[in-house]
């Protein structure tokens, strides 16, 4: 019988082709050489990364990271419901950086910001726009 991991490189990757990204984060954590095949960025560039409250101090470490280095799609996200409650991220040190690196993303193609407030953006950060 062979097992799963003596499956040939080629036919690992056109499985993972077929699957969905969240499958696909899942398919890394089976071992090493599956983590190491998954994590090619070319593989990730449909990917739509969506900066939340909950990751956004986290944003420059995504987004400089070698697997989201071809995402095309981007959505910030500044304002959450929690229940009752609206919050806004006022941040504006975090916001900027956060513009800062979309600026450098090489491939980037859109970004989405209908829920984001770009009003406590620093005007010569989006000068670069």
């Amino acid at each position: 019988m062979t097992q799963i991991s003596n499956l040939p490189e080629e036919l690992v990757e056109i499985i993972f082709d077929h699957l969905l990204l969240p499958d696909l984060a899942q398919a890394m954590l089976v071992c090493r050489h599956w983590s190491e095949l998954a994590d090619k960025p070319a593989r990730w560039k449909d990917f739509q990364y969506v900066v939340l409250q909950k990751n956004y101090e986290n944003v420059d470490s995504v987004l400089t990271c070698r697997r989201f280095s071809l995402v095309k799609n981007l959505k910030l996200v500044d304002t959450f419901i929690i229940g009752q409650k609206r919050l806004n991220i006022k941040r504006r040190k975090v916001k900027n950086r956060c513009f800062k690196l979309i600026w450098q993303l090489p491939t980037m193609q859109s970004l989405d910001l209908s829920d984001f407030n770009i009003a406590c953006i620093d005007p010569q950060v989006l000068s670069f726009f």
